[in-house]
């Protein structure tokens, strides 16, 4: 038996169920949660000695019994209501009875049930063992109810959605009264709904404005939105009775189609996402953007020049406006454009959307088909030629960097804004167009491909031909890890110096998670760059025997066809000018994450001075700015105790959604990653995107994030949710890769590709089906992975 109120290790916290646990935690740190004790089914034949002093400890009777059960509040499964709850026990009598019934009720027919639905199989000892009763001091409320602190109906995250009625909370959930609905706005303190049904249970403006704090900081403890349960005494102090993840959310639909494409692997949306990271690539998108549906007269002034939104903590931009200009490209396919992104899209019964090659079609899309060609070759050179102009800005700021310790605060400030502005703002933009361009081209390639199948009646692989691009930037990291791994491997400490210092050079703006500005850069960190030089592993140079091979075979057909020649010509310059793209898209990366790094260090120095002079609380509080902000706040266009308390907010946001599974997709007709599982022979099949070709049977290596990878064995296959740059020197060392988001541009893609390991990408909830050791197949043609003897 263990009182709630005791400190107690991790361990001992677990073993109280999951319900104890949680408030044993919270009231430990101070919240307003009403004193108990637990009993584990191991108690069971000795805490009738013990009672009456527990009993007293936490302030005698009224008491109310619930369960707390090991297998409680899951996340994704609630348990409600099905144990037993006894109220308002006034002696030690019915308390014993009711600790006893409460014990028994694991072995109830709804709990059987429930498990049954849920695909869980426990023995009746596991149940008993995994379940704890909880006694509390008993609450005599004047009203009590449910809190979300995020609006599980339309998912806005900035709503709370209360449920109240008067007395004891378990009348509405058990369904026995109708309950008061409110939604109150955490931001701005406004109700935006309340439905009364029972006089006795309305709720003050005081009351919400509780609630909501109550809520938000519970949410930004745990890392995930909560579902609570609440009481108000009669002296109107309100209670934390219970609180657990949110297991069902209706994700929002009122901006349209949203995704974190292309931003999840590799990008803001990888994970939380702080405000000032976002606020960077959103106006660099919603410059870019525009710009360049105009370029290529596209643009349509109805469209919503805002293209990236914050939700979740995360960014996610608009692919419905996107689609929706697209559309008017003749040959454009839906279908295809989402499979290249890795969107999912329920596309009903209409299917996805096409557009043919009529007169009509054509008619409107021959002008931005020569505009979009046009805009590709545009774009190469003049990317090409800020490529080659880089380095002499690179330097000069580099330069600045080195000397900002002895440069006044406002000094800091006029170079930091004009870096953003001169240096920055060009950079980003100047590698979106690129983006932009290089999602097109696929496009408009994969369609020639198709019709070149049909005309030569034969299957072109259309990935092998993206395989073997010499000279991407992130597998230069790889050579000079080796040099340092052969400097170390003699333990000489002249040349370790040196190819470390050689190393940093080049690779200084690297680091694990390049696209979060908290996260230090190898420059900062030299020891993590010894650290994967010592785990260094030899691959072989990218081959391109695969794309020669394929190459070759379409070749071979054209050859059979009138004006061969001609023919033969267009198809070479074709893909060579797909490959020169995908090189190129590597290449400005490279320039993007060198700006990053300039932009974090000008931020470190701000945060530190700014600090120091009392423009904000404390380390760190610049990050949760925007860039317009921070660049207002200088030229003094802000209003500093303005902006603290928008600031304050987006802290306990950025808190509350750190450890939460956002969505990848959401909108109307957007649905989240449900991937064709089958079983064959006990073997369990998935199938994603496949993104790079090879077949490969080794064993899982699952790691969530870049932290939790352990050892890599000659035959590990690495399962994980997203990779990003700073994951380059694992991937040179699994022979396989596979993801739960990104598509066949993505980062993972295109370094697993030139690595020559198999990719398949798009696998929903994959680290979570797969364990570590399990013997896998990856299939990077077909798609596929095999878990061998597990299905069932």
């Amino acid at each position: 038996m263990k009182l709630l109120s005791e400190k107690l290790s991790i361990k001992e916290r677990l073993g109280l169920g999951k319900k104890a646990g949680n408030l044993n935690e919270l009231l430990l740190e101070n919240y307003s949660v009403p004193n108990g004790f637990v009993l584990k089914w191991s108690d069971r034949d000795i805490f009738e000695k013990n009672l009456d002093q527990f009993i007293d400890d936490i302030g005698g009777y009224p008491l109310a019994v619930r369960s707390s059960g090991q297998l409680e509040d899951l996340g994704d499964l609630s348990f409600a209501g099905l144990y037993e709850t006894y109220l308002d026990i006034e002696n030690k009598e019915d308390l014993i009875n009711a600790i006893k019934k409460c014990f028994e009720s694991t072995q109830g027919e709804r709990v059987e049930e429930y498990l049954k639905k849920a695909g869980l199989k426990k023995s009746k000892e596991e149940l008993y063992e995994s379940f704890s009763v909880l006694v509390q001091k008993m609450i005599l409320p004047r009203v009590a109810g449910v809190a979300f602190s995020v609006d599980p109906l339309s998912g806005i995250e900035d709503h709370l959605y209360v449920e109240s009625c008067e007395g004891v909370g378990e009348k509405l959930v058990s369904g026995e009264v109708t309950p008061n609905r409110y939604i109150f706005n955490h931001f701005n303190l406004e109700c935006h709904l309340s439905e009364n049904n029972d006089d006795q249970a309305i709720l003050s403006h005081q009351n919400l404005k509780e609630i909501s704090i109550l809520s938000r900081k519970i949410q930004a403890f745990y890392g995930r939105p909560q579902d609570i349960e609440w009481a108000i005494d009669q002296n109107e102090k309100l209670w934390l009775l219970q609180t657990r993840p949110i297991t069902k959310i209706t994700w929002r639909k009122d901006f349209g189609e949203l995704t974190n494409a292309d931003l999840k692997d590799g990008g803001i949306s990888s994970s939380v996402c702080t405000p000032l990271m976002f606020s960077l690539y959103q106006k660099c998108m919603n410059i870019s953007m525009p710009e360049y549906f105009k370029i290529i007269r596209l643009w349509n002034d109805s469209i919503p020049k805002q293209c990236l939104y914050h939700f979740y903590g995360r960014g996610y931009w608009s692919s419905g406006n996107v689609k929706k200009m697209l559309r008017v490209i003749p040959g454009y396919d839906e279908k295809s454009f989402d499979e290249d992104l890795g969107i999912m899209k329920d596309y009903g019964k209409k299917g996805p959307e096409k557009t043919g090659t009529n007169l009509m079609s054509l008619i409107k899309g021959i002008p931005v088909l020569l505009n979009l060609e046009k805009e590709f070759k545009n774009c190469f050179q003049e990317s090409h030629k800020y490529i080659n102009n880089f380095k002499e800005f690179e330097l000069n700021y580099l330069s600045e960097l080195s000397n900002l310790k002895d440069l006044s605060t406002s000094d800091i400030e006029k170079k930091f804004s004009n870096m953003i502005r001169e240096f920055f703002i060009p950079t980003e933009t100047a590698y979106y167009r690129t983006i932009y361009n290089n999602s097109n081209l696929q496009s408009v390639f994969k369609e020639s491909l198709e019709k070149l199948e049909k005309k030569l009646d034969i299957k072109i692989n259309a990935i092998n031909l993206f395989t073997g691009i010499d000279g991407i930037s992130h597998l230069e990291i790889q050579k000079d890890l080796k040099l340092l791994h052969d400097a170390l491997e003699i333990n000489d400490e002249e040349k370790i110096n040196k190819a470390l210092y050689d190393f940093l050079s080049r690779h200084y703006h690297h680091g694990d998670r390049e696209l979060d500005l908290l996260v230090p850069r190898w420059a900062e960190v030299p020891e993590r760059v010894l650290e994967l030089a010592k785990n260094y592993v030899h691959v072989p140079a990218p081959s391109n025997k695969l794309y020669i091979a394929e190459k070759d075979k379409v070749l071979e057909e054209l050859n059979k066809t009138m004006f061969s020649t001609k023919k033969k010509a267009k198809f070479v310059n074709d893909v060579e000018f797909v490959r020169s793209y995908l090189k190129l898209r590597e290449q400005m990366r490279e320039l993007s994450t060198c700006s990053y790094y300039i932009v974090r260090q000008y931020i470190l120095e701000l945060d530190k001075r700014w600090v120091n002079e009392h423009r904000v609380h404390q380390r760190q509080d610049i990050f949760y700015y925007y860039i317009d902000e921070i660049l207002g706040l200088i030229d003094k266009s802000q209003n500093e105790d303005k902006l603290a308390k928008i600031k304050e907010y987006r802290k306990e946001t950025y808190q509350g959604f750190r450890l939460f599974d956002a969505p990848n997709d959401f909108g109307f007709g957007m649905r989240q990653s449900e991937n064709t599982v089958e079983v064959i022979d006990g073997d369990l099949i998935l199938r994603g995107i496949p993104c790079s070709p090879g077949l490969f049977e080794g064993e899982a290596l699952v790691a969530k994030t870049i932290d939790e990878i352990g050892d890599i064995s000659e035959n590990s296959i690495l399962i994980t949710k997203f990779t990003d740059p700073g994951w380059t020197p694992t991937l040179g060392r699994v022979k396989g890769v596979v993801t739960e988001v990104g598509g066949v541009l993505s980062h993972a893609a295109v370094i697993s590709r030139e690595y020559g390991i198999p990719a398949v990408l798009n696998i929903s909830s994959v680290t979570d089906r797969i364990k570590t050791g399990q013997k896998i197949e990856i299939n990077g043609d077909e798609g596929t992975i095999i878990v061998r003897g597990v299905g069932k």
